[in-house]
């Protein structure tokens, strides 16, 4: 019989080199969680470069904006703190041509278009160069810092279309008239979409180069902002129209979008 004595040393070797094998044997780490992201006030942002945050802004309609492509696309706007917009004004017009375009479609396409709707139509068209080039003076501010990238178009963008330049119409048809209303009344539209988000994302300088082997390089047109908010999620907080009325905030559920870094979630509104 083995003495019960080198049985106990025995096990004991065996229970040390197990122990000494435990460190190799690839066992996984749990994963750290997360560090929540912070809310910051957007003059704050560049003090929190690298890190995830949460940042209230406007995104301007039939402003500046691009889009690349990808699986999904990525959308990029500018985050534009407390516009300077009279959206009372702005609608104002707005509805002035619709009721234009109303009037003018309650006739004959073909017959001569009165000389007032094609005078009220020259107003309304101005008024839009007008509405545009100040949504692309709110877009130009100092400060204005921050890019934001998203997954979704958030605002229905139209990155396909060249924006259209003042027509001089000479004695149109009404028929003629309405299809220049109807497409003037698209580039309202594009501003009327406007809205002030909620945004989180990790925050980094436009500047910086890729990180990773598969990291993909920013668009060039990028680099007039400093910094870019890699989104991951957002929720619409008002739009334009809202801005008519004393309402409050609207609280609708964040919308997961790409994870920093280019992996996605799932999801979208």
């Amino acid at each position: 019989m083995i003495d019960a004595r080198v049985v106990q040393a025995l096990l004991a070797a065996m229970l040390a080199s197990a122990m000494l094998l435990a460190p190799g044997c690839g066992e996984r780490k749990e994963k750290q969680p997360e560090a929540p992201p912070v809310a910051v006030e957007y003059g704050d942002l560049p003090s929190h470069v690298g890190r995830r945050v949460v940042v209230t802004a406007w995104l301007l309609g039939h402003g500046e904006a691009l889009r690349t492509p990808g699986d999904p696309d990525d959308y990029y706007f500018l985050l534009v703190p407390d516009p300077e917009v009279d959206w009372k004004a702005f609608f104002a017009d707005y509805d002035a041509l619709e009721r234009l375009i109303t009037e003018i479609g309650s006739g004959d396409p073909a017959s001569r278009a009165d000389a007032k709707y094609a005078v009220a139509f020259s107003k309304l068209q101005t008024a839009l160069q007008a509405w545009r080039g100040l949504i692309l003076g709110q877009e130009a501010r100092g400060d204005v810092t921050t890019w934001g990238r998203f997954n979704q178009n958030v605002i229905e963008g139209d990155f396909s279309a060249i924006p259209d330049g003042p027509l001089v119409l000479v004695t149109p048809t009404r028929g003629e008239l309405l299809e220049s209303a109807t497409r003037l009344l698209r580039d309202f539209e594009a501003i009327e979409r406007s809205a002030e988000v909620e945004a989180t994302g990790t925050l980094v300088r436009t500047g910086d180069a890729p990180s990773g082997e598969n990291a993909e390089r920013l668009p060039s047109a990028l680099s007039n902002k400093p910094f870019l908010l890699h989104v991951e999620s957002f929720k619409i907080l008002r739009t334009a129209r809202d801005m008519l009325e004393d309402k409050p905030l609207v609280d609708t559920e964040a919308a997961p979008l790409a994870e920093p870094g280019g992996e996605r979630q799932d999801g979208g509104q």
